[in-house]
């Protein structure tokens, strides 16, 4: 007796549909469905893309792009680009989180700005461009990127609300250290709009950082808006001096749970 092998069909439900009776043949499509999709859970997914206005005294019509792009389940990256009105990128950042570590660059902007760091639990390393050593740091505190402030806000929520405020570090490759900030939450605005205020966090401090103002959704997980000193450099060409001004997304940007390896231990329970 001979076997014949028949070729895999290419399209298994249009095949179901005409081999099988109707209801039998909707039952297996929707399971193979439902198959095809858990195969393909570990895949890329598209990117999320959200844009806002950015308004700074003569900087109009400036735009502030955010991407959250997954490679896997387990490797998440937040790329933000801050555009002029001719479209030159004043700006662009990458926060890469997966795991155990985070990786932080700055790869367009002011020559003081420009950084390549790496964090993970208990100690915060930054690397030149070939990815040598710089110099490395131990944090005592959270540590709090420009990218993920917002994120840090509200899982830190609790400790923002008592008089100190939050203490966490932000790293400065320039200086080579870790620089204090301190956040705080402010009275809510208008329809219960949560705000936070992020400042120096120390007298030297005070010399290089203003104030900046959140404005997050009542149920903590849209960012609205900025306020205040903003992460762009006035002139990329000269004394570094910061952009102040707004920031008004068109529509709110999601705000997903914080790295662990930013806030290991440092957070209050």
């Amino acid at each position: 007796m001979s076997v014949r092998a028949h070729p895999a069909p290419k399209n298994p439900a249009q095949w179901l549909r005409r081999a099988l009776p109707g209801r039998v043949a909707a039952r297996l499509g929707a399971m193979l469905a439902l198959a095809a999709a858990a195969s393909g859970a570990g895949a890329a997914a598209p990117p999320l893309r959200w844009s806002a206005a950015l308004e700074a005294g003569e900087a109009r019509a400036w735009r502030l792009e955010d991407a959250l792009t997954s490679s896997d389940a387990a490797v998440r990256r937040l790329q933000r680009r801050v555009v002029d009105a001719t479209g030159r990128v004043r700006y662009a950042s990458v926060v890469q989180a997966r795991p155990g570590e985070v990786a932080w660059s700055i790869d367009t902007g002011h020559p003081a700005q420009r950084a390549r760091i790496r964090i993970t639990p208990g100690r915060v390393v930054a690397l030149d461009a070939d990815g040598r050593e710089r110099w490395r740091a131990v944090p005592d505190a959270p540590i709090c990127l420009p990218e993920l402030m917002a994120e840090l806000a509200v899982e830190a929520d609790a400790a923002a609300r008592t008089r100190e405020g939050l203490r966490c570090l932000v790293p400065i490759d320039k200086a080579r250290k870790l620089a204090p900030l301190r956040l705080r939450r402010l009275a809510d605005g208008p329809d219960g709009v949560r705000r936070y205020e992020v400042g120096p966090g120390s007298l030297g401090m005070r010399l290089f950082f203003g104030r900046q103002r959140m404005d997050i959704s009542a149920d903590g997980r849209r960012l609205l808006g900025v306020q205040g000193q903003l992460e762009v450099a006035e002139r990329p060409d000269g004394r570094l001096r910061y952009l102040e001004g707004s920031v008004r997304y068109a529509v709110p940007r999601a705000l997903r749970t914080l790295p662990a390896v930013l806030s290991s231990g440092s957070l209050p329970p």
